[in-house]
């Protein structure tokens, strides 16, 4: 069985900004655009005031919970007899790839986000969310900025459309819709190159994987793995039946045919955490790897994980992907 589509809607959003203040964009600002985002919709959707969401009565229907940090849940609907210790939040920001710079006063701010499921359905919610924190400012210096314009696609796509324009407040309906993944290139094994573009952050057992144990039954696993669990905390009835009943099984035993050549290398990346009120060094591999006799259904579960990112800190932006036909890895320098 080969993935045709998504199971759940996937919707790409480009975020335009003008600086009002001068910013020192970091190396990977992931971290502080999440940071700025979770703070202004909890202000924006919170309607009790209480200092945890766990306690607060209407926790089953703010939008905060749903958007930003869910609840942990049971995944019995997905195929995983077992709930998770946190839940999977519903998308992924995607930060500028050109830091560090700094910013000044009229210079533009681009960054993107992806949502996913029925977190498209609160679609205002996430921009307005993202025009207060904009105005709230940015960073250690809260630097302040102005959204000026979003612009949305069907991830997979190369469609884009205007969704809001600040100026005259409009917003458009979302083009959120099933992606769907290109027909295999040929009937025989493909050769492919995952590019990663961010840190990879695989863990077992609490520990963090090297390049030696990042093969391609680990890597299809955690692709399989996070779009059950965003199929549980976002996904329909429907999607969450259809992810169910994947062949996973069939799709890992694939997996030994791969011959896999890696050019990666751990990258460290330094952040702050305002909830624990320290700093925290987070890790993970980049580069590239080639794979050989690919077949069509591991392509296509390539083709998902590129959307929704794999591993861990993917809100942050982590675990991106790219996968390109045929071509073979260039060694980072």
């Amino acid at each position: 069985m080969r993935l045709s589509a998504a199971p759940f809607p996937i919707l790409e959003l480009a975020i335009r900004a003008e600086m009002r203040e001068p910013l020192q964009l970091p190396q990977f600002a992931g971290s502080m655009l999440r940071g700025a985002y979770g703070t202004a919709l909890r202000r924006l959707a919170c309607m009790t005031g209480l200092p945890a969401c766990a306690p607060c009565p209407l926790r089953q229907t703010c939008p905060f919970p749903a958007l930003f940090e869910p609840p942990p849940s049971d995944l019995s609907c997905v195929g995983i007899a077992r709930a998770v210790a946190t839940g999977t939040p519903p998308y992924v920001i995607l930060p500028p790839a050109d830091g560090p710079r700094a910013l000044l006063p009229g210079h533009c701010l681009e960054f993107g986000m992806r949502l996913f499921g029925q977190a498209v359905d609160r679609l205002p919610f996430v921009i307005q969310a993202w025009r207060q924190a904009l105005r709230r400012g940015l960073g250690k210096e809260r630097a302040r900025a102005e959204l000026v314009e979003v612009f949305q696609r069907p991830a997979g796509t190369d469609d884009w459309a205007l969704l809001y324009e600040a100026s005259t407040g409009a917003l458009n309906p979302p083009l959120a819709m099933k992606t769907r993944f290109p027909a295999p290139i040929g009937p025989n094994g493909q050769k492919l190159t995952l590019r990663l573009l961010t840190p990879l952050r695989l863990v077992s057992n609490g520990i963090p994987l090297k390049a030696q144990d990042l093969t391609p039954r680990r890597i299809v696993g955690d692709i399989v793995r996070r779009a059950r669990a965003i199929a549980a905390q976002a996904g329909s009835a429907e999607a969450q039946a259809e992810v169910a009943a994947w062949p996973v099984e069939e799709w890992l035993g694939l997996t030994p045919r791969i011959e896999s050549e890696a050019a990666v290398r751990w990258r460290d990346w330094r952040r702050y955490s305002n909830r624990q009120k320290q700093g925290m060094t987070l890790g993970g591999l980049v580069g590239e790897m080639t794979w050989r006799n690919v077949a069509p259904e591991v392509a296509s579960l390539l083709e998902l994980g590129a959307l929704i990112h794999v591993g861990k800190e993917c809100v942050f932006g982590f675990g991106r992907m790219e996968i390109a036909p045929g071509e073979t890895p260039r060694r980072d320098s």
